[in-house]
């Protein structure tokens, strides 16, 4: 679990991408970020796939996204985080997912914390 946030809080949600192939931090092909929660057995996209932005102060494989939780977000509701990239050593032709999740809680809770990095391996085909 990435944290428990609050509505108007900025959370950012780093990503470090590791390759499967060679062992190396990579920079991916067309890095991107996703948000969505369900309702039901309906999957709701509250952030349609997005570019991530590369760290310029760090090395290679390190990108983030920087998010406001919205204020319409539900509260004790958890929504699921999907970073997507293709590593550019793989011969797969579809995008690699990890994911992981948060969930948006009221402002007097005591046990917001921020997120730490995920390191997605990618998978051979």
């Amino acid at each position: 679990m990435l944290g428990e946030f609050r509505r108007g809080q900025i959370v950012d949600l780093p990503v470090v991408f590791v390759s499967n192939v060679t062992g190396a931090l990579i920079d991916p092909v067309n890095p991107t970020v996703e948000i969505s929660h369900y309702e039901g057995t309906t999957e709701i996209i509250d952030l349609a796939e997005t570019p991530l932005v590369k760290i310029a102060t760090r090395p290679v494989g390190f990108f983030t996204y920087e998010f406001t939780i919205p204020s319409t977000f539900i509260l004790d509701e958890t929504y699921y985080v999907r970073w997507r990239g293709k590593d550019p050593n793989s011969a797969c032709t579809d995008p690699d997912v990890v994911e992981n999740h948060f969930k948006v809680v009221n402002g007097s809770s005591t046990s917001i914390s921020n997120c730490c990095c995920l390191t997605p391996r990618f998978n051979r085909c």
